[in-house]
């Protein structure tokens, strides 16, 4: 709220109980803070590095150049995870979560929040890995992640092979009501990247954007182990 309004830090701290109450009432505990500020991004960082947040989640569809700023903050200072949301279209169809991955660490930290998140509402858990040319795949790497995701949530991946680039997570997204997807390692320099941008722009369905900060996973992948890049069109 901007800080010059009479009675605004009450009234949003207000609106936010409201949603708070609404959470608890589905068993959700929630707490909630309102501040205002000019530099949201740096005081975001701040308040959750004060009060050792594991997770930012932030709106990563809102085209204000002020916010879009703070996003661009929360994903380059924030040490723990920050996650960004976007919208999707009409009410999914599908109910299942869906990871495009290719063992990068970003990719984990998806994983991760994809399983705890299939896991909390009982559906599936779809885990996508790229074919490649000479008749190779990524299977061998969806095993071994599948194997470390049960060990952890007690949650079976589906594992699926699917072309690479956005045009082969598109593919998969009719039976899915999430797509969560890892970061590119590159999001400094290029931001999501051409193919997440199209799968943001094209699923239909709400993403969840995840960039992994410097707090150890849940899961970590054994050493050594071949990485799939999904997001390279061939």
């Amino acid at each position: 709220p901007a800080a010059q309004t009479p009675d605004a830090l009450a009234s949003a701290t207000r609106e936010l109980q409201d949603r708070r109450d609404g959470l608890e009432a589905e068993g959700v505990v929630a707490r909630v803070a309102a501040f205002s500020t000019s530099t949201p991004g740096e005081d975001l960082v701040k308040f959750a590095t004060h009060h050792d947040v594991a997770m930012i989640l932030a709106d990563g569809a809102n085209p204000d150049g002020r916010w879009q700023n703070a996003v661009s903050e929360l994903l380059t200072s924030a040490t723990c995870d920050a996650v960004l949301s976007f919208p999707g279209g009409d009410p999914p169809s599908g109910n299942a979560v869906l990871v495009p991955f290719g063992g990068g660490e970003h990719d984990w930290a998806a994983l991760e929040l994809a399983a705890h998140l299939a896991r909390m509402r009982d559906v599936r858990l779809v885990l996508a890995g790229a074919a490649l040319p000479q008749g190779t795949d990524a299977s061998r790497m969806l095993a071994v992640a599948s194997v470390i995701v049960q060990r952890t949530f007690g949650v079976v991946p589906e594992p699926v092979i699917i072309a690479s680039g956005a045009a082969g997570v598109l593919e998969r997204v009719g039976d899915a009501g999430l797509v969560v997807v890892g970061v590119s390692a590159r999001y400094r320099t290029e931001g999501l990247g051409d193919a997440r941008e199209a799968i943001v722009r094209d699923a239909g369905v709400p993403v969840l954007a995840v960039r992994h900060g410097r707090r150890p996973g849940l899961l970590a992948p054994p050493e050594r182990l071949t990485r799939f890049d999904w997001s390279l069109s061939t």
